[in-house]
């Protein structure tokens, strides 16, 4: 069941509610008749000063109830990036990599070429082929997209594939 988004309903309503306000405002102030008698007039204004305030107050709920789901993904976040941290220093002492192959391995998780991450390391091409081969040998894959796919099937419990 889809849920109805009530805060651009609410918006409308109170910018409505004040226009309405600020013209009966400026007719008063320039002396025109006003077309609604005198006491009805301030019962009609009563009337949509009360519908801003719902309207303020609805906001209001609205908006905490967005802070607090935020919130809540915030933490789950969080959960899945200390969890991924973990399953990742856990698979590091496993394999036995080096301080260097580490470092490597995040740059191919963040989708490093050989390349790239030859001149963000300031090393030789050949020198990171090697330590990849490295890394690939002692984690008992063959290629960055084994090694890649191994880990989100790890992440995911085995539910990536549909």
């Amino acid at each position: 069941m889809k849920k109805t988004n009530w805060t651009p309903i609410l918006f409308i309503i109170a910018g409505l509610s004040t226009t309405i306000l600020i013209i009966e405002e400026i007719a008063e102030h320039n002396t025109h008749i006003w077309i609604i008698e005198w006491a009805v007039n301030h019962v009609f204004i009563t009337v949509i000063n009360l519908i801003l305030i719902v309207c303020i107050i609805l906001g209001w709920i609205i908006v905490k109830k967005m802070n607090r789901h935020q919130s809540k993904l915030e933490d789950k976040v969080a959960l899945a990036s200390d969890a991924f941290r973990e399953m990742l220093e856990q698979y590091f002492e496993e394999w036995n990599l080096s301080a260097s192959e580490i470092e490597i391995f995040h740059l191919l998780l963040k989708g490093c070429t050989i390349a790239e991450i030859s001149e963000i390391r300031g090393t030789a091409v050949g020198t990171i082929k090697s330590q990849t081969n490295a890394i690939y040998k002692k984690s008992g894959y063959s290629n960055k997209t084994q090694l890649l796919s191994a880990l989100i099937e790890d992440l995911t419990d085995g539910r990536s594939a549909f």
